[in-house]
């Protein structure tokens, strides 16, 4: 058959409309101010925009000033860096060492929480994700075993601070000096 034409014609118009009262709801949001119905405000307020990652994420992705945040941010290395020489530059031995006993103590309790796990001393095995993850044997050899580890690691690291006490000394000298060097020549701290 013929074919036939149409037109159409699409009128497009912009109408004022009387301003309603509003509110701003999670710094992003215009909401009518209405006290009838807040069921869009709390889906607002409890949904993704609420966790935290996000909204840090927005919140340090949507700075206007950018470069004075970067400014800051370099600033602030630069003092931690001092005050970490400082630190450095008096007591580099007990830094070393404290450290050492830290992580060394931090293993231990790790394996002797891990033990009680397994053993079920503590009576929390039923709500620890390892034992939800896991078959109870299954969960209770990976107890065991990373236990096992870390009292290995800890022993290996207290057999290596009492073989290498000498040489740890004599390094901890050495950087005291080379910290004391940088204070007194103030063309070092630049670099």
């Amino acid at each position: 058959g013929p074919a036939q034409e149409y037109i159409t014609q699409i009128v497009q118009r912009q109408t004022l409309q009387n301003a309603y009262p509003a509110r701003v709801i999670a710094h992003r949001y215009c909401m009518p101010n209405t006290n009838w119905n807040n069921t869009l405000e709390v889906e607002v307020k409890n949904g993704p925009e609420s966790q935290f990652t996000t909204r840090m994420s927005e919140a340090f992705g949507s700075l206007p000033n950018v470069p004075h945040l970067l400014i800051g941010v370099a600033i602030g290395a630069v003092v931690l860096s001092f005050f970490l020489l400082l630190i450095v530059r008096f007591c580099a031995r007990v830094m070393f060492w404290t450290s050492f006993a830290f992580t060394i103590l931090v293993l231990l309790i790790l394996a002797v929480t891990l033990l009680s796990l397994a053993n079920n001393t503590s009576e929390t095995q039923a709500d620890s994700a390892l034992f939800k993850e896991y078959a109870p044997d299954v969960a209770y050899k990976l107890a065991v075993s990373l236990s096992a580890l870390c009292l290995i690691l800890a022993a290996t690291l207290g057999i290596a601070a009492g073989c290498l006490h000498g040489s740890v000394e004599s390094a901890c000298k050495t950087v005291e000096a080379a910290c004391e060097c940088i204070f007194h020549m103030p063309t070092l701290l630049i670099q």
